[in-house]
Order: C-alpha cells, then sequence, then structure tokens
C-alpha cells in the first residue's frame, strides 16, 4: 500500500498522462455534455470515460479523476487477487502474489495514470474472486455480481469479452 501510495504521489506531480488518458478525459466532458452518440461510436470501451464523467460530477478535474479510477483498480486487483490466492493456497502466497504484482512497473506506472488497464484488472480479478466463490460455496446468486464485473470489464477493455466469453 506504501509503494502505491508513493507511486500515485510521483505520478500526480508529474503532470502528465498518456494519449489514451486525453481521449478518455474527452470522452468523460462528451458524456458530461450529453454527447452520448459520439461516445458509443468511439472505438475506445466507454467504462472508463464513464467512471471518470461520475467522479467529475463529484467536483474532481479531469485527470485526478482519471488516476483516481485508474488507482482504484489497481487496489481493487491487488485486494481481489489476494483473497482469491489465499482462498487457494494460504494467506501468505496471497499477500505475496499481490506485493509481486505491485512490483512489476507496468503494474505501478498503469495503476497511477488515466489507462483502462488496472480499472481492467480490478473488474476481472474482483468478477473471478466471486465466481470462485460462487463455485465453493454452492451459492448461484454469487454468479449475478459476478456476471456484473466481468461484463464490466467488457466495458472496460475489449478482452474483457473474451473473459465474460469464457465464464459464459
Amino acid at each position: 500500500l506504501f509503494a502505491l501510495m508513493m507511486t500515485c504521489a510521483v505520478k500526480a506531480r508529474e503532470g502528465m498522462f498518456s494519449r489514451d488518458g486525453v481521449v478518455f478525459m474527452t470522452l468523460a466532458q462528451r458524456m458530461l455534455d450529453g454527447d452520448l452518440s459520439r461516445v458509443l461510436l468511439h472505438p475506445q470501451q466507454p467504462m472508463v470515460p464513464f467512471m471518470i464523467a461520475l467522479l467529475q460530477k463529484t467536483g474532481f478535474e479531469p485527470v485526478t479523476a482519471g488516476r483516481m479510477v485508474s488507482m482504484a483498480g489497481l487496489f481493487t486487483a491487488l485486494v481481489a487477487m489476494a483473497l482469491l490466492i489465499s482462498r487457494r493456497s494460504g494467506r501468505v502466497a496471497g499477500i505475496w502474489a499481490s506485493l509481486f504484482m505491485l512490483a512489476s512497473p507496468s503494474a505501478l506506472s498503469d495503476g497511477s495514470d488515466v489507462l483502462s488497464d488496472a480499472p481492467y484488472w480490478g473488474f476481472v480479478a474482483l468478477g473471478t474472486l466471486l465466481l470462485a466463490k460462487a463455485f465453493d460455496t454452492k451459492n448461484i446468486w454469487l454468479g449475478f455480481p459476478a456476471g456484473v464485473f466481468l461484463a464490466a470489464s467488457a466495458l472496460t477493455r475489449p478482452e474483457g469479452y473474451v473473459v465474460a466469453g469464457i465464464v459464459i
């Protein structure tokens, strides 16, 4: 958690973000302006711009909102992965898996930039965790939120359709 916070602090001072981030923030602004047809016709998936727009509605600036979306995705992915691996291999293994993921330069970079990677990881990891719990407990109702998160992954990145398709 400390490494994640430090990386985010450095990125926040950096003032730069990816080209995709510009696209996501532009699409978020179009959503706020009510121009949904242009957003839905754009080749980028709409989930990240939608989440940025939601945060902008609460008063955050576009760059801050975009970075918050990515950081929340990375944090969700780390926690869900730790819990998922802990279910199968023990708590220590779950913590180590999250630490290894956090040590990845791309995870830290993508998790603190305005990109769709980290939110995608978060949706997939959370959906997979809920699906595993549904199978383990034989609770069919946990399949519904798992499906919602996996569908959200498809609305975040195109490869999410593959993940959702495999589950279905």
